[in-house]
């Protein structure tokens, strides 16, 4: 299985349009406003890849690597299903090891399944207590069903296992704004900036802090500068739009 890469930043908007389909209400409920950080593996493959990786399984079917890479080809395509039944054979033949279990709770959380994905990454957890991504994501799910406490536990944890980790510190300032508590999330989203500047989604999160927080001034002096960094961000353009002029 290809190395975990925590913080990468998915648009689950984006997501349902490849797909073709709507995704439940609950799993979009935390990103109406905000971007949250999902951790995912960086080692994806492509289309020919996909054909090679196939006929790998077809020869060696009990080789994990395999049903991997088709797995993450799924995932990087938005085809959670396919990707959610390729992960569940290799959980099958490996039952023991927590990236499976960790890839499994991935696709539920995708497809609107929160139970599912809370026990997938329980289980994961269960089998690899210091798994600072699994802890991430979990914290994602009860995020997204508004049971913050239970959220912090999990980030805090993935905070103490890996202190670095933007994607904990960003969904931390997420469940700060969605609580209300607008001064500790602009703390957070500016801890993360002051070490990655150029990260347009946290600062997009930023500007939706003063926003909410009644700073219209700043938080259009950060629209803009998302849009400085990803020109193409309708997000940030129907913001500034809404905020009216100076």
């Amino acid at each position: 299985m290809g190395k975990s890469a925590d913080g990468d930043i998915l648009n689950i908007e984006e997501k349902k349009r490849r797909r073709g389909k709507s995704l439940t209400p609950a799993v979009f409920l935390a990103v109406l406003l905000f971007f949250v950080s999902i951790a995912y593996g960086r080692n994806m493959v492509w289309m020919n890849e996909l054909m090679l990786w196939t006929d790998a399984a077809a020869n060696s079917p009990y080789k994990a690597r395999a049903y991997g890479a088709i797995g993450n080809y799924y995932v990087r395509t938005g085809l959670f299903d396919e990707a959610e039944r390729i992960f569940l054979i290799g959980l099958r033949l490996h039952p023991d090891v927590a990236t499976w279990h960790y890839n499994v709770g991935f696709t539920y959380y995708m497809q609107g399944r929160n139970e599912d994905a809370i026990k997938a990454y329980l289980d994961a957890i269960e089998r690899r207590p210091d798994y600072p991504d699994a802890h991430t994501n979990l914290g994602l799910v009860y995020l997204t069903q508004k049971k913050f406490d239970n959220a912090m536990i999990h980030y805090m944890k993935a905070l103490e296992l890996k202190p670095d980790s933007y994607g904990a510190l960003n969904n931390i300032g997420i469940t700060y704004a969605m609580e209300g508590r607008y001064d500790e999330a602009i703390e957070k989203f500016l801890e993360i900036l002051k070490r990655s500047p150029d990260n347009a989604q946290v600062r997009f999160n930023l500007a939706k802090a003063y926003k909410d927080k009644g700073l219209k001034k700043e938080a259009r002096a950060e629209f803009e500068k998302v849009l400085e960094l990803t020109p193409g961000n309708e997000s940030a353009k129907k913001e500034l739009e809404l905020l009216g002029g100076h």
